[in-house]
């Protein structure tokens, strides 16, 4: 027998004042100018190859650490069918787009922020030969699996530590990170990705950024961050069933968020897509206090959505 689905089993109904909110913020990012350069999709077999590293079968090494067998966090794939199929494509996208600036720009220390088990680190490190990477995560567990990892691959130059990147990176903290000259994030939770591209604006240093969820670690975004800019508090009226009204104040930062991690593909891409724009429009004024005279120029990049939903990166070169 079906039963009708009670209300908290039902969908969150998308509301016009949220579409309204979201198309205020599109209007935002219009204005911005063209200061931002927003590129196509890339495909992988549009990239230059580097010249000095292989195809790489990405995953294997930690695939000995779990099997490619097990279970993975993705929906039904396995561990080696994530790694081969998603993770690893979006890693080469990386690699290939290093490489692109290495031909311009000289990077000899990587911070890979939430860099987890290490995958795009070690792998930056195999593609890099005499780059120094650093990985910063939270999660203990995962940075000792890429530590056990770096040691199989007699990996020099690798660092993992352990704890919160906004205090890590504080000026005064023990942590060097003085030298670091190129900073990347593949999946930075929430606030971890404006943390990030706080870090790598000030210090006028390229970047590249693949943001993951919007709803986590918002504590960690600078009072100047990307909401500052849609802080307009206007209420909104919502035609109800039964003709009633109500009304919404819910801040347009977070229903942009909320947007984000909607199921429906055309309304996320349109919010993740402002929310990167706002992003990036942050970051250009950071570059632009700066006192170094090599400029960034800021792109918003994405790679094919086959490898993963969350497929824009921000990019300073």
């Amino acid at each position: 027998e079906l039963r009708e689905p009670t209300a908290r089993q039902r969908k969150p109904r998308l509301r016009k004042s949220e579409l309204e909110v979201l198309a205020r913020a599109e209007g935002i990012v219009g204005k911005l100018g063209t200061n931002v350069v927003c590129e196509p999709e890339t495909a992988l077999e549009e990239q230059t190859p580097l010249d000095h590293f292989p195809l790489l079968l990405l995953g294997a090494r930690a695939l000995r650490f779990s099997g490619p067998d097990a279970p993975s966090a993705r929906g039904p794939l396995t561990r080696g069918e994530y790694c081969h199929g998603k993770k690893g494509p979006q890693i080469r996208w990386f690699l290939h787009r290093l490489g692109r600036l290495r031909r311009t720009r000289e990077f000899s220390h990587v911070l890979d922020v939430g860099g987890g088990r290490g995958d795009l680190a070690i792998s930056i490190a195999e593609a890099f030969p005499g780059v120094r990477v650093t990985v910063v995560d939270a999660n203990a567990a995962s940075l000792e699996a890429g530590r056990l990892m770096a040691q199989e691959q007699k990996l020099e130059g690798l660092s993992f530590l352990c704890g919160d990147f906004a205090k890590l990176s504080m000026p005064g903290c023990a942590l060097d990170l003085s030298r670091v000259d190129l900073v990347v994030a593949l999946h930075a939770c929430g606030g971890l990705t404006d943390a990030a591209l706080e870090f790598a604006s000030q210090k006028q240093v390229p970047f590249l950024i693949c943001p993951c969820c919007h709803l986590k670690h918002q504590e960690l975004e600078p009072a100047h961050g990307w909401s500052s800019l849609v802080g307009w508090s206007e209420v909104f009226e919502e035609s109800l069933d039964g003709g009633h009204t109500a009304k919404s104040s819910q801040a347009p930062h977070q229903v942009l968020r909320h947007l984000a991690e909607l199921g429906r593909r055309d309304v996320s891409l349109r919010s993740m897509r402002a929310i990167a724009r706002l992003r990036l429009e942050v970051g250009l004024r950071q570059v632009h206090r700066g006192l170094d005279s090599t400029r960034l120029t800021l792109k918003l990049a994405s790679f094919p959505s086959e490898f993963s939903q969350r497929n824009l990166v921000l990019v300073g070169e």
